[in-house]
């Protein structure tokens, strides 16, 4: 049996602040779900907030929510899915249901341009795992990934194994450790 679904928001300041924020988290229509406004005294903030009548995010409906920080004029905006995940000895599973996995390990360099590729190649690359190869699941590589990529596997439903971006350095320089 799943539990309510929680929405974790974690905001990361750059320097220590005094202010009041206010949070707002919409469902995919422009509803809104919640609203909160709090004083964050420090460098960040972090709550986690039910969901009542959440739609989960699946690889066949990938419900999105769009969660929004406001400090003054500057404004942040998020799209999550909400999920259950669970690795089992059986499998592993998604919102209570078994998912076979089939997946690959993708790079984002290509000929001749390397990572210089606009954001619609890198939609386009989601778009082309998912329906022309049929995976449900990119591995990423070992450096930070396109946010472009990512949030279009987030859309389509493409699941993403995040490797650790730190290939050669994490353990030559003790200052990744410390991270």
């Amino acid at each position: 049996v799943l539990q309510q679904p929680l929405l974790k928001v974690k905001l990361d300041f750059n320097k220590e602040i005094n202010k009041k924020v206010s949070i707002e988290i919409k469902d995919s229509d422009g509803n809104e779900v919640v609203t909160k406004e709090v004083i964050v005294n420090g460098s960040s903030y972090e709550e986690a907030f039910e969901i009542k009548n959440a739609k989960l995010w699946d690889i066949d409906n990938p419900y999105l929510y769009t969660v929004t920080a406001k400090i003054g004029k500057d404004i942040k905006k998020d799209r999550v899915g909400i999920r259950h995940v669970v690795f089992k000895k059986n499998g592993f599973f998604l919102n209570g249901n078994k998912i076979k996995i089939r997946g690959l390990n993708r790079h984002q360099s290509y000929p001749y341009v390397g990572y210089a590729m606009p954001a619609s190649a890198q939609i386009a690359d989601a778009d082309f795992l998912k329906y022309h190869l049929g995976v449900n699941l990119a591995r990423t590589s070992h450096y930070p990934n396109s946010k472009h990529f990512l949030n279009r596997c987030d859309e389509i439903g493409l699941l993403v194994f995040t490797e650790m971006p730190g290939w050669q350095f994490v353990s030559k320089k003790p200052e990744w450790r410390e991270m």
